[in-house]
């Protein structure tokens, strides 16, 4: 048997908050929105021919505008669920920008509309273009953001939003 550790996105089935607390954990964990659209322009700048079309691009950017929605939900949720005001207190500020107020009220009902307006397969193939997207682009990444390593890294961390939000609606 491997003695690999196990990645993040395993332990969505078994406890998505934690999942959640290992993304919004990171000191730079609203770097993810900002990596967010930077990975919406590679993406839309790629040679990747899924993109060349203008109607793909738009479903893009409105997939993308969506997903900072559920992203912000899901950190609502998440400081929602620590009980340890000491734990509460080390949480990375982040002004949530996106959500009208009663969406920051019932962050549920941003998770609901977003499965509602894509369904899972939509949203495995959407990531999956988006990130080979990112692969293929031929311009030159910015300076904190150093490689296609990264675009990973957002993908990884999308990815395991993304179930654990689906998870959380099925509790």
């Amino acid at each position: 048997m491997s003695d690999k550790s196990e990645r993040l996105i395993e332990f969505v089935n078994e406890d998505p908050l934690y999942v959640l607390s290992e993304v919004f954990s990171s000191d730079h964990w609203n770097f993810i929105i900002d990596e967010l659209r930077d990975w919406l322009i590679i993406g839309l700048s790629s040679d990747l021919n899924v993109y060349s079309d203008w109607g793909e691009r738009l479903t893009l950017v409105v997939f993308h505008d969506h997903l900072v929605l559920l992203i912000e939900a899901l950190f609502i949720t998440y400081v929602g669920s620590i009980e340890d005001a000491n734990k509460k207190e080390n949480i990375p500020s982040y002004e949530i920008h996106f959500l009208s107020n009663e969406e920051k009220a019932n962050p549920k009902l941003v998770m609901v509309r977003f499965f509602e307006k894509f369904t899972t397969d939509y949203i495995m193939r959407e990531l999956d273009d988006w990130f080979t997207a990112s692969l293929t682009y031929p311009g030159y990444w910015r300076n904190d953001v150093v490689s296609s390593y990264h675009a990973q890294r957002v993908y990884e961390n999308v990815l395991c939003l993304i179930k654990s939000a689906e998870k959380l609606l099925l509790r």
